[in-house]
């Protein structure tokens, strides 16, 4: 085996030849189903499966424990200690780990989480480090160093220690990378939070608003403080509203609280600011710095690192010179390791040399409202870009406030520019490329890598000759109207005043709980805005209300930003497990979080009162909304149209059983008072009488009043036949078990048979009519559908088709007497189906002159009840 301290190529060759069998044997290995089913078919296999399961288990168990017992390693919920001895040598190092796992260890997610993955990844960020080390991004570790940290047991300050040997390296002459990513140091120095060892310490309570202070008192003042401004009017001409709002970026105060409002809005552009400039000043750019020294001061770019009091007074006294009429200023902000903010860096240019001053140190920052003697003079230009942030942080950390602000932002969209930034500017003037990698680098280092300060520097360095150029081009474009133009937007941002931020309950700020919600919660968060209340939120969405409130108070506390105390991606990841138990917030956060799992506790507390009321409001809701169309239906029930009761007296025996009744026999059982007479067959001899005719009601034509006479017995009559045959149109289809159920219905107890009317002169006799009916039947065909006369059925089938083809070659009888012109329902098509498509005859052998479409085996033409009853009727009566 190759040593990897003197051949490592070859020791990695050979370990990856090493592992590419086991992974291709690890990948073969059957699924969990596969090696379940294969148990239940051979004992041998489940045996010799158990056993090779118990030694892999041994081995991970043995290889944990080596893992964890490294002073470095985390500590892990399974880790028994198993130290002996008393030698102080042995009471420093870190005591021996056992770990004992069972098969649940190492299958649940949780378990293997918070302890095989913690490990896992010590050994991953192990590797990176060294992989570091070995290619020369990392200066290598101080063997002694970590000795001695290893020793002490410290492993917060282990794992920063790569990090801050690779600060040391580059601030000690190593280059960074020109190009690609920062490294992580850079963006995020192991170094402790500055804030701590200020004399006056930053306040994050919600409960104090910030009061500005002036402790050397208002310099260039034409108000004392104090001073009650006028309320600031609207567009329509009303007051605006007092208070902190909500500005463009963060929280800001009310403008009239900012103590140089009056100066800053009475304020009159300087004379020299509104000509054009001296073409030298146009035409001769500052001189270039020098890249690999920006910290050189020459004669031509003079410069000066500013960090305690007198320096501060020095500065002071040259910018209250006369011939100081512009000052260039910016800054350099850091947000993630305190809560409000902090300003690291406040660089400062004239047209005589530069300054960087540090703000971080305590000195400056009880000293620096020395500079407002300059700052708030009228007669001195102070030129930024995109200073909306500027202006608050100028006030919040070193007190300071600008009048006669001339912000080049606002000169670019005058101009109508096509890009606004600074790097635009400097590219477009200088004809100078701006590493802005460096925005987000962490401005607490110290000292400064030599590339940071040379892109500090640079900021102000041309900021002057930036200004003398876009003011040449506003006289070009619009003379003095357009420098106005800009001073007076200027002021709208001087104006502002720094306000603390607030945990916002509606969570609709930038970095307000609803805002994380939107961006991480998918269709979960669709229709968020609706639900104002908490008993109306979702589980998920309470949750990450209730995290996001947690952090802002833990983060008020320890004075670190919420992202660094709980980052979105792992308090969405929190909110959608809901995890109850410390084992599975572990497995929810970093593993290098170590402030985070110290309060896992505490968020597996929160997390369960919060699930827990959810629940008891969800329940609540529940039986609300139950209870609510329990009242709704009982209110409603006797408002509800559950239709009537209606007694009905049992139907009479009949003769024949299993016949079934006609609509006819039913309406006469259900309704007593319906007058059935008019609907009698001859075939049954029965005839209405004056009496059973003139019946005084009727369910379709109502009642009737009018007396009993000749014509009024025939016109009920008529009445009753159309009632009939409306009926025979919505009844069902007889029954299959009768032809016709008129011909078998027998008497019913409770209707009266009464004597046929006496024929009139001219009415036929009843020969008459029984022979004009039997003379009609060839025009009719009756077939019986029975399913217990079978032989009935196929003769009459016969018997329709026989007449059907004679039809076709015979012209059809032409009817007789008063029927000639009535509507023949023999020959008409069935009007309640569709029609059949006709079809040419594939095979030879079939008929060519059968041209009708060809019909249905069941259909059948029936005699109906009412074109007997219509005859009848017309037959005895006259009109």
């Amino acid at each position: 085996m190759p040593d990897p301290k003197t051949e490592l190529p070859a020791y990695l060759l050979r370990l990856q030849s090493a592992l590419q069998p086991l992974t291709r044997n690890a990948a073969a290995i059957p699924t969990h189903g596969d090696l379940a089913f294969h148990r239940s078919m051979d004992r041998k296999l489940a045996k010799k499966l158990d056993a090779e399961s118990n030694r892999l288990l041994q081995s991970i168990s043995q290889l944990a424990s080596w893992i964890a017992s490294d002073s470095r390693a985390p500590n892990i919920p399974l880790a028994h200690s198993s130290a002996s001895g008393s030698s102080p040598d042995k009471a420093k190092a870190k005591a021996k780990v056992e770990l004992e796992l069972d098969m649940a260890d190492v299958t649940t997610n949780e378990s293997f989480a918070s302890n095989l993955g913690e490990l896992v990844d010590h050994l991953l960020e192990s590797a990176d480090t060294c992989l570091d080390e070995y290619t020369g991004k990392l200066a290598p570790r101080s063997l002694a160093n970590a000795a001695t940290a290893d020793a002490n047991g410290d492993a917060d300050a282990t794992s920063t220690h790569g990090r801050m040997q690779a600060m040391t390296a580059v601030q000690n002459g190593k280059a960074l990378p020109k190009t690609g990513n920062l490294p992580a140091w850079v963006l995020n120095a192991p170094i402790p939070p500055p804030q701590r060892n200020f004399t006056t310490k930053p306040d994050n309570s919600p409960d104090t608003l910030w009061q500005p202070s002036l402790k050397y008192g208002k310099p260039n003042a034409v108000v004392p403080l104090g001073h009650v401004n006028p309320p600031r009017l609207g567009a329509d001409g009303q007051p605006l509203p007092r208070g902190p709002r909500r500005g463009m970026y963060c929280a800001e105060g009310d403008p009239l609280d900012n103590p140089y409002y009056h100066e800053i809005l009475h304020a009159d552009p300087p004379t020299h600011a509104l000509s054009k400039p001296e073409p030298r000043a146009k035409d001769q750019p500052p001189p270039p710095l020098n890249e690999k020294d920006p910290a050189l001061s020459t004669d031509s770019s003079p410069f000066q690192w500013v960090s305690t009091k007198a320096q501060i007074e020095a500065l002071r006294d040259h910018l209250d010179e006369p011939r100081v009429t512009e000052i260039a200023i910016d800054l350099e902000h850091h947000s993630y390791r305190t809560y409000q903010g902090i300003v690291c860096l406040m660089q400062l240019s004239t047209r005589w040399g530069d300054w960087i001053i540090d703000t971080l140190s305590d000195d400056v920052r009880q000293h620096a409202e020395l500079l407002n003697s300059s700052f708030t003079h009228p007669d001195k230009v102070k030129v930024l870009h995109g200073a909306n942030h500027d202006v608050l942080w100028l006030q919040r950390d070193l007190g300071l406030y600008l009048v006669n602000l001339f912000d080049t932002y606002h000169a670019t969209n005058v101009l109508l520019f096509p890009s606004h930034g600074l790097g635009y500017l400097m590219a477009r003037y200088c004809n100078f490329d701006a590493d802005k990698r460096y925005q987000l680098a962490d401005w607490r280092i110290r000292p400064l890598p030599k590339e940071m300060l040379y892109y500090a520097r640079s900021d102000t360095h041309t900021l002057l000759y930036i200004y003398d150029n876009l003011r040449h081009e506003l006289m070009e474009a619009g003379g003095v109207d357009a420098i106005r133009d800009v001073f007076t937007r200027s002021k709208e941002v001087a104006m502002a005043t720094y306000a603390k931020e607030e945990w916002d309950a509606d969570g609709e700020t930038r970095e307000g709980w609803r805002s994380v919600w939107r961006k991480w919660g998918g269709e979960a968060a669709l229709g968020t805005e609706e639900r104002k209340e908490v008993r109306q939120m979702k589980r998920e969405e309470r949750l990450v209300r209730a995290l996001h409130r947690w952090r802002d108070g833990v983060a008020r506390e320890q004075d670190e930003s919420p992202r660094y105390i709980l980052g979105a991606n792992n308090l969405m990841m929190l909110a959608a497990r809901a995890p109850t138990k410390v084992e599975g917030v572990l497995a929810c956060v970093p593993p290098n979080a170590v402030q985070l799992k110290k309060r896992a506790p505490e968020l597996a507390q929160l997390i369960a009162e919060e699930v827990e009321a959810w629940q008891k409001d969800h329940d609540e809701k529940s039986e609300e909304r139950r209870m609510k169309i329990a009242a709704s239906l009982e209110k409603d029930d006797d408002e509800m149209d559950l239709g009537e009761a209606v007694a009905r007296t049992a139907p009479d025996e009949v003769d024949q059983p299993g016949a079934v009744i006609s609509a006819i026999s039913n309406a006469a059982r259900t309704q007593d008072q319906l007058n059935t007479g008019v609907w009698d067959t001859p075939s049954r001899k029965v005839r209405p009488t004056a009496d059973t005719l003139a019946a005084p009601t009727s369910k379709l034509f109502g009642s009737s009043n009018q007396p009993s006479t000749p014509a009024a017995t025939r016109i009920e009559a008529i009445k009753a036949q159309f009632v009939d045959s409306l009926g025979s149109i919505l009844s069902p289809a007889p029954s299959p078990d009768v032809d016709l159920a008129l011909a078998a219905e027998p008497s019913l107890a409770t209707r009266e048979v009464t004597p046929p009317l006496a024929p009139t002169p001219d009415a036929p006799t009843s020969a008459q009519v029984e022979e004009e009916s039997d003379s009609d039947k060839d025009e009719y065909i009756v077939v019986s559908a029975s399913s217990s006369k079978k032989d009935g059925k196929k003769d009459a089938k016969r018997k329709t088709k026989r007449k059907s083809e004679v039809a076709d070659r015979e012209q059809p009888k032409k009817r007789r007497g008063k029927f000639e012109g009535e509507f023949d329902f023999a020959t008409a098509p069935n009007a309640f189906e569709s029609p059949k498509p006709q079809h040419e005859p594939k095979g030879k052998n079939k008929p060519k002159g059968d041209k009708r479409d060809k019909k249905d085996k069941d259909e059948a033409v029936f005699r109906q009840p009412r074109d007997r009853a219509r005859r009848k009727i017309d037959a005895r009566t006259t009109m």
